[in-house]
């Protein structure tokens, strides 16, 4: 390397310059990256009804070339492998030995737990990603939430300009539709050994971080003299003002799942196991009692219709200690909830009046579509996704 210059006018042909010398003003002002504020920041879409997805318009500067998109460019992603999955990626290349930029697909492996195509980095050819795409074995249409945007990592960075912030607008749909899709997972997979650990987790969280109130309780009371007149009393902090009732943020729930129904024995449909309406129907779960309760524990059913109406049925719950000869119970009998299509509904609220910590609690859901098709007025399958569980805790 030597020391190099520029510009001046030409004199008979003596100052001849090249396209990276009139690109190289620009080191120093700004990095090579997408431009945030322009167009679109080549962000990747999918359509939702296809294996295509859509690259959107955006600006960027990479090895001393530009690069525009004035507007959607469609990308074509081959169907999922049958019996593997495979991530492909979607990147700008910059080939200076050819003299072309091009945006496109990178071909990933096919394997029970991919990875995303290697990028190339040489002196001449370098790639940059732009997204990261999931194709699940057999898949024929690309989701959103199967799209990774990858502006802004490492793979591909986001020039932003000086002294300002990265805007995360452009990811919030991408964010809501892989929240949507997880939550819809786990509400229809989750079993009771998947909710006993990640009850567990959350427990293990909040002990880590919040003392139990019988530690704040023991606060006493303590008074001392400012030194410039009346005693300052700490009362505050004292047994006899810091109660339960005032500690915040006490209520705590979980999910209980469907252990099995009595019509065909586990039979699960899409949102949970199915409620037919021929026939009277019971369906169980089983919890016990966490050992932070402290008291107001509630029990709902969490139902989800194919049809607009009334269900009518009864809800029933019995709980018992360890040793314990008869059980407590409570109740809700023949009673109609209104249902609506698509919409989650929270019915037949039990309350566990004497609950206590360790207990074993049995719950019990009863369509009564069999014995009373006036009153049950939803002709289509209801599904219980499972047992929504409410208390207070002690911290």
């Amino acid at each position: 390397m030597a020391f190099t210059y520029g510009f001046y006018n030409s004199s008979s042909g003596d100052r001849v310059y090249d396209a990276v010398q009139i690109s190289q003003i620009f080191d120093g002002v700004i990095n090579d990256g997408v431009y945030q504020k322009i167009g679109d920041a080549f962000g990747v879409t999918a359509t939702g009804t296809d294996l295509n997805v859509s690259v959107l318009t955006g600006r960027a500067w990479f090895d001393h070339t530009w690069n525009l998109n004035d507007s959607a460019l469609s990308i074509a992603i081959p169907a999922g492998h049958p019996t593997l999955n495979r991530i492909d990626s979607i990147i700008l290349e910059v080939d200076s030995s050819t003299r072309t930029n091009v945006i496109k697909r990178l071909a990933g492996s096919a394997a029970s737990t991919p990875v995303p195509p290697t990028l190339t980095k040489t002196s001449t050819l370098n790639q940059y990603r732009l997204a990261d795409v999931y194709i699940g074995l057999g898949v024929t249409v690309i989701r959103q939430q199967d799209i990774t945007y990858k502006v802004g990592t490492d793979d591909c960075p986001l020039v932003t300009g000086p002294l300002e912030v990265i805007s995360i607008d452009s990811w919030v749909d991408q964010w809501e539709a892989e929240w949507e899709a997880w939550f819809n997972y786990i509400i229809g997979e989750l079993d009771t050994e998947v909710a006993g650990n990640l009850q567990n987790q959350i427990t293990a969280i909040r002990g880590d971080n919040n003392p139990p109130l019988t530690t704040i309780l023991a606060l006493k009371t303590h008074t001392h003299t400012s030194g410039i007149g009346d005693p300052i009393s700490s009362n505050g902090l004292a047994d006899n003002s810091v109660t339960p009732s005032k500690i915040l943020n006490r209520t705590r729930s979980f999910l209980v799942p469907v252990s099995y129904n009595l019509w065909g024995s586990h039979i699960f449909g899409a949102y949970g196991t199915d409620l037919p309406y021929t026939e009277d129907v019971d369906a169980y779960g089983f919890f016990q009692v966490p050992s932070d309760f402290v008291s107001g524990m509630t029990v709902k059913a969490i139902l989800r219709a194919n049809a607009g109406g009334n269900m009518y049925g009864n809800a029933y719950a019995s709980y018992l200690a360890d040793g314990q000869g008869s059980p407590h119970s409570n109740s809700i009998a023949n009673t109609a909830v209104g249902l609506f299509v698509g919409i989650t509904t929270h019915a037949y609220s039990i309350s566990l009046t004497n609950a206590a910590i360790g207990d074993h609690v049995s719950i019990r859901l009863t369509r009564l579509g069999g014995s009373y098709p006036t009153l049950d007025t939803i002709q289509n399958y209801i599904y219980l996704m499972g047992w929504y569980v409410e208390y207070t805790a002690d911290s």
